[in-house]
């Protein structure tokens, strides 16, 4: 079916009411119907039929006519056949019991990178089926992007989103169950990964990276790595006794005066992410208020340091997020009020997306 419908085609549903206009369709067989009220909705090709020249979206109903039936003798009800499944052997290897899982973003139309919408696939390079949730946000609070079972040694697709909503995939987390269906099999620990996606990389044509599991290029996320699900923040135990130790170790040498950070060139510019989670461990106890006085004074920090006469004239992309923009109007009062000589203007969205402003620093 996925092969005669194309965008344009007029189609209707096979198991509801309505149908519409089909605006896309995806490399996974995902069309996209525009309604009659103008809203975009995502399907399988399996799920519609075309609609013919004369004929309507929504079938005309039939009356039935009532037909005299002839009697015959009652026959044992006949079972109803099941659909052959296609089942595929699953592999035996114990080294390929350990779980790998990839999230994977590429681009609809990698030739209109910026405006295409982006499609997220999990890869589970494993034996073990997986029942999977993925969910992403901004922050703290999640929303749930896809939940089901992604066979082993497969690819499964979990959404697509637009430019303007890679935003709202800042922060991921991938919650994964082994399993294996129809054997038996020991149980395993679900597992949680947690990810900082880089927004930025969406916009930047040399982020979609030649890979394993894909034809085009992709940014790629390990985030279950030999059965070690990545996570953020993470405190490694015995890393921390090390440099603890260390550190009571260097407490009578003398403490080298740090080196300033700063650009390769002023040509390059800075990004500074104001999102409070990439600032700050945690805002227990903290109002909105205080929450936006700390974005400002971190602001702040970052206009003294490349205010310094050699760092004059760096370049620095603040990246606030799109929301409702009142961090944006705190941080532009707060330049034009504190730092009347540097200049402002919308950072570029091909390279940072919604949500992003440049700064000159004088």
């Amino acid at each position: 079916m996925s092969n005669t419908i194309k965008v344009g085609d007029r189609v209707r549903f096979l198991d509801a009411t309505g149908g519409g206009e089909v605006t896309r369709v995806s490399r996974e067989g995902v069309i996209y119907v525009r309604d009659e009220s103008g809203f975009e909705l995502p399907t399988r090709a399996a799920d519609v039929v075309p609609v013919t020249e004369g004929s309507t979206i929504a079938p005309k109903p039939v009356v039935p006519k009532p037909v005299r039936e002839p009697e015959v003798a009652s026959q044992p009800p006949v079972e109803p056949t099941r659909p052959i499944e296609e089942h595929r052997k699953r592999p035996v290897d114990s080294d390929h019991d350990r779980i790998n899982a990839y999230l994977c973003y590429l681009p609809e139309d990698p030739e209109q990178l910026g405006t295409s919408p982006f499609e997220t696939y999990l890869v589970n390079d494993s034996n073990f089926d997986l029942l999977v949730l993925y969910t992403s946000g901004r922050g703290a609070l999640q929303e749930v992007r896809y939940e089901g079972v992604v066979p082993f040694d497969s690819s499964e697709f979990l959404e697509s989103f637009l430019p303007s909503e890679v935003s709202d995939r800042a922060h991921v987390q991938l919650t994964v169950v082994p399993m294996k269906r129809g054997t038996l099999y020991a149980p395993r620990e679900p597992m949680v990964a947690e990810l900082k996606v880089d927004g930025t990389k969406f916009f930047r044509e040399g982020a979609f990276v030649p890979n394993d599991f894909f034809d085009d290029g992709a940014i790629v996320y390990h985030a279950v790595k030999d059965d070690q699900p990545y996570r953020r923040n993470k405190v490694d135990g015995e890393k921390l006794a090390e440099a603890m130790i260390a550190k009571k170790k260097r407490t009578d040498a003398p403490h080298p005066r740090p080196q300033e950070e700063r650009p390769i060139s002023k040509e390059e510019p800075v990004v500074v992410d104001l999102h409070i989670d990439s600032i700050i461990e945690t805002t227990a106890g903290m109002s909105p208020k205080d929450i936006l006085d700390y974005q400002l004074d971190y602001v702040r920090q970052v206009m003294e340091k490349y205010r310094q006469p050699k760092l004059k004239g760096t370049t620095v992309i603040l990246i606030h997020g799109k929301g409702e923009g009142v961090l944006r109007k705190a941080v532009l009062d707060l330049i034009s009020r504190e730092y009347p000589r540097s200049s402002t203007q919308d950072a570029s969205f091909a390279e940072y997306g919604f949500g992003a402003t440049q700064v000159k620093v004088r």
